[in-house]
């Protein structure tokens, strides 16, 4: 079966404005479109469920959407663990996730990323270094 775009999806039935910027999407969707307007209309939504983080585990996600999950949504949400860990996270999300100089599971998942950029990857070892020796 081939997939639909997010236009085909309005034309079968989702006229409603409303009813369109608030349509739930499914899980599958989320994991298996490769329509990045929908996986950007998911994110938007700014939730941590199943669907949100799936939609910024998929392969499809633009860069500057995982960029702007990282940044709204700090170090707080699993969505984050989703995004940081998506070979598509721009560097300097990556590296900015880093900045913050927390040793939590979002900046294990940027620092582990292959598109995290060498120097904010020591710097981040080097902070938490530090902190183990401050105890």
């Amino acid at each position: 079966m081939e997939e639909l775009t997010f236009e085909q999806w309005e034309k079968i039935g989702i006229k409603n404005k409303w009813i369109l910027k608030n349509y739930y999407y499914s899980e599958e969707m989320a994991e298996n479109t490769k329509d990045p307007e929908i996986l950007r209309r998911i994110l938007r939504k700014v939730k941590d469920d199943v669907v949100s983080c799936l939609a910024a585990e998929n392969l499809n996600c633009p860069p500057e959407i995982l960029a702007r999950v990282l940044k709204i949504r700090k170090n707080d949400e699993t969505v984050s663990y989703y995004a940081a860990s998506n070979i598509n996270c721009p560097p300097e999300a990556l590296a900015e996730v880093l900045k913050r100089g927390k040793d939590d599971n979002v900046s294990d998942y940027a620092a582990r990323n292959p598109n995290c950029p060498p120097e904010a990857l020591t710097e981040w070892n080097e902070l938490n270094l530090k902190n183990l020796d401050i105890h």
